[in-house]
């Protein structure tokens, strides 16, 4: 199987909503921001506050990386979990 990386920019979620997302999938942090579970390997930039017009917003990009299946899978789960309505 082919080993992927796929990242993803969240943007105006909270840090602790990732983490708390990331330990209800069972995720188990191995080093400052490197997060595991099985084959997938997941990786958390420093979170930032990004100025949007008036307002600032928190942006964290995420990196994922293992079997392409399982990525691909994990992927569409983050965004639709932390899918927001715009406008």
């Amino acid at each position: 199987m082919a080993t992927i990386m796929e990242e993803i920019l969240l943007r105006n979620v909270c840090r602790w909503e990732i983490l708390e997302y990331l330990d209800r999938l069972e995720f188990i942090e191995v080093q400052d921001g490197f997060y595991r579970r099985g084959e997938i390997e997941i990786r958390l930039s420093e979170t930032i506050k990004k100025s949007l017009s008036s307002i600032k917003i928190d942006e964290t990009k995420i990196e994922i990386s293992g079997q392409q299946e399982l990525v691909e899978k994990l992927l569409k789960e983050i965004r639709f979990h932390f899918l927001r309505a715009g406008g």
